[in-house]
């Protein structure tokens, strides 16, 4: 008999993010963009939804779930 234990990647976590806040109030015109080497997908919603785009236009003042996968979907 032999043991064999399968181990898993490292968790996948945002490098950095940068922001640039709206113009005047009540404005969505601001941006959110991810820095990560290893993410092709990025959620700007939880996770609700992914793009392939790193940066959200039009943003608005407000709370943001980010999200990102690697090219394995994690």
């Amino acid at each position: 008999t032999s043991d064999f234990t399968i181990g898993q990647p490292p968790l996948l976590e945002i490098d950095s993010v940068t922001h640039v806040e709206p113009r005047c109030f009540g404005d969505c015109n601001g941006t959110i963009t991810i820095h990560d080497t290893e993410a092709v997908a990025y959620s700007f919603d939880g996770g609700l939804s992914f793009g392939t785009a790193s940066t959200s236009p039009d943003t608005c003042a407000g709370t943001y779930a980010l999200r990102i996968r690697n090219a394995a979907g994690c």
